[in-house]
């Protein structure tokens, strides 16, 4: 019983450093989310969507890689902590290959963010057509929240 305060330290050791890069990346998606409030929008489109067990209490990362061209292609990432798999799952098979809402920085169009709002409004529509049972792709759909930029995706090439 004696080991009992030190086992206690040490866990919390280990989940706060199993839990810091998650933390660092939400925290800087957050501080760039609010600077892009002014940058231009334009679609991207999902690249990549990779699941990560990051824990008992986690839950499951999901990492969205997405592109978008302006003069050239640029990239980023997205990464959301959902609590169970087959929410992750869903998300991740639903988004893949989907176009959606982002915003990049005009003095540096390689610095992005997607649009976190839009891209949720795109998995729900996405998920209800899946429920309804209808057929046709996630690709089909179409977000309506805003007026984005119709430019080429690398899918589309």
């Amino acid at each position: 019983m004696t080991d009992f305060p030190y086992m206690l330290i040490f866990y919390w050791t280990v989940a706060i450093v199993v839990a810091a890069p998650f933390l660092w990346k939400r925290a800087q998606f957050r501080r760039k989310s609010r600077q892009a409030v002014a940058w231009q929008p334009i679609t991207a489109r999902i690249q990549i969507a990779e699941m990560e067990n990051v824990g008992r209490d986690n839950g499951i990362r999901v990492t969205l890689g997405y592109s978008y061209f302006l003069d050239e292609y640029h990239s980023g990432e997205y990464v959301v902590a959902l609590p169970t798999t087959d929410q992750a799952h869903d998300f991740a098979r639903l988004l893949k290959d989907a176009p959606v809402p982002a915003r990049f920085n005009p003095q540096r169009p390689s610095e992005s963010v997607l649009d976190e709002k839009s891209l949720f409004s795109v998995f729900a529509a996405a998920k209800t057509k899946e429920l309804e049972g209808e057929t046709d792709s996630p690709l089909e759909i179409q977000f309506e929240r805003a007026e984005y930029g119709n430019h080429p995706s690398p899918s589309s090439e």
